[in-house]
């Protein structure tokens, strides 16, 4: 312990320094080796119910199901949340993912290709209600999961699949411990089974209410069938290892929501009393402005109305003035609050603001650029887990049904396949394609690779690029041929088909004709050429 001789003697010690004093407080605010995040701090938010050692202890029933609801009443009211949805899905699953078989056999991939073509685009046999496309169920199976947190998928015994929204994947009454808001964990923590109501509409969902059901009145489905393949999809994106069930994508910014709401209806209700109002009379005496008109109602008040005509030329006495109101309604710092929030709300789904308001004029080029990058790289991130929790499992089902003698007996083959993802369009072509060749020239890249990041198969590009150039060589050299033989003029297939030489070659002087007796034409073999 350090004493102090002042004290020892009586004096006062000598006052500190601002150093001192600050260092002091700073050590008696954070402590020596402490984290300061974890003491109370006035500068913070008092935040409550922090407790919980697993994600599921966040969640609570009622709060889980009441949060769903209104994120949903969001979507449906609210003129930012439905459009943010909408463009999130366009650029993760535009015009949808392509199947690319990987077998080793190109027959059975072809084969494999066209039933799934057939299965795919037929609502009838690929939806259990027969409304929905498979490329229409990529889009509701996205878009349910970042508004509700999650949604599943039955694989069917005839077939189809059946879409379930969240809110069927409940706890029963007098549940045991293994089951979190429906999904029943074994003792691994995996699912086993899932809680599904048989009541397709139900009315348990309510605001700050949740009423669970009995046990008879769910279908209680196995997670997985005897061979392990999958009997439920639960398709969601956890944020915790130990998470069972997904949370909606706008959960954080609920307030923020909130209070763009309040304000653009506090300024359009402004705005409307302001536009109620033309001009501010200033007078000291009664003084007419152009016409008045005196009303008497049936209870005897009395209403009087000036009016104003084009073109009236107003004389006033000394001291009186007409003042024309100029509102500012929408100030510029309504809107760059505004458009503050509105980044907080994009942030939640990857979406820059020039997505999200679909407004460049603030921004360059480069600016532009920047952002759309960043925002594609959270997107390919959506459409590689979208991949993996329902496409692969969905085509794996599909293969068993279709092929289940070649999956029993080669399964490791026969089950391999990639999903083409939708590539994202050049921003700017011409700097784009130049970008592209020069890591191709230097090889920082390979052609599979380019091909791929613009969403489609290199090998079905080459295919098709050989097919298409073999079918215009044969269909050129077959007309260079009735040319040459008809008029008897030497005319190169070539010359018919216009096709260009390759990048870098260039051709000699001779013409390689089609059809024609060369020796004949040049005079013989010892004819001087």
């Amino acid at each position: 312990m350090r004493l102090d001789w002042r004290k020892l003697v009586g004096l006062a010690p000598a006052e500190k320094s601002v150093t001192e004093t600050f260092l002091d407080l700073k050590q008696k605010s954070f402590g020596a080796a402490a984290y300061a995040a974890g003491r109370p701090s006035k500068y913070r938010r008092t935040r409550t119910e922090i407790d919980g050692w697993t994600a599921d202890a966040n969640f609570r029933e009622s709060q889980y199901y009441q949060i769903r609801a209104y994120v949903r009443d969001m979507d449906r009211n609210d003129a930012v949340v439905g459009q943010l949805l909408d463009r999130c899905v366009d650029n993760c699953v535009r015009d949808g993912f392509r199947l690319n078989p990987q077998t080793g056999d190109r027959s059975l991939d072809i084969e494999i290709k066209d039933r799934w073509e057939e299965w795919s685009t037929d609502a009838d046999r690929c939806d259990y209600t027969g409304r929905h496309t498979f490329s229409r169920m990529e889009r509701l199976i996205l878009r349910s999961t970042l508004l509700d947190g999650d949604c599943f998928a039955l694989p069917l015994v005839d077939g189809s699949l059946q879409l379930l929204e969240a809110d069927r994947i409940t706890s029963p009454t007098n549940q045991n411990t293994n089951v979190i808001l429906g999904v029943e964990l074994d003792q691994r923590g995996r699912p086993d089974h899932y809680w599904i109501t048989k009541i397709r509409q139900n009315q348990r969902m309510r605001v700050g209410k949740y009423v669970p059901l009995s046990p008879d009145q769910y279908d209680r489905r196995p997670a997985r069938g005897l061979e392990g393949e999958p009997l439920v999809l639960h398709v969601y994106n956890p944020s915790r290892i130990s998470q069972t069930r997904g949370i909606t994508a706008f959960h954080a910014i609920f307030d923020v929501l909130g209070q763009i709401e309040d304000l653009n209806f506090a300024t359009l209700v402004r705005a409307q009393v302001s536009s109620c109002i033309a001009l501010f009379i200033q007078r000291q005496s009664d003084f007419q402005f152009g016409s008045r008109t005196t009303e008497t109602a049936a209870d005897g008040t009395t209403e009087t109305t000036e009016e104003l005509s084009p073109g009236l030329i107003m004389r006033g006495r000394p001291g009186e003035s007409v003042q024309a109101f100029n509102p500012n309604v929408a100030s510029n710092d309504y809107i760059d609050h505004v458009k503050l929030m509105l980044r907080l709300v994009g942030v939640q789904l990857g979406m820059p603001l020039t997505l999200t308001l679909l407004d460049t004029s603030n921004t360059t080029f480069h600016g532009y650029r920047g952002e759309l990058q960043q925002a594609r790289l959270g997107f390919s991130v959506t459409q590689s887990w979208l991949s993996q929790r329902f496409h692969s499992p969905v085509y794996r089902w599909k293969m068993r049904e279709w092929f289940p003698e070649l999956v029993q007996n080669d399964p490791r083959n026969v089950l391999r396949h990639r999903w083409e993802m939708p590539g994202f369009p050049y921003v700017d072509p011409t700097k784009d394609v130049a970008a592209d060749k020069e890591q191709l020239n230097h090889g920082l890249s390979s052609p599979r690779r380019v091909v791929a990041q613009r969403g489609h198969d290199w090998k079905q590009l080459v295919r098709e690029t050989v097919e298409d150039r073999s079918y215009a060589i044969r269909q050129a050299i077959a007309e260079a041929q009735a040319v040459n033989s008809e008029t008897g003029e030497l005319v190169s297939w070539r010359e018919m088909l216009h096709l260009s030489p390759p990048s870098g070659v260039s051709l000699g002087a001779s013409i390689e004709m089609i059809g024609v007796d060369h020796d004949a034409e040049m005079g013989g073999d010892d004819a001087t050429p």
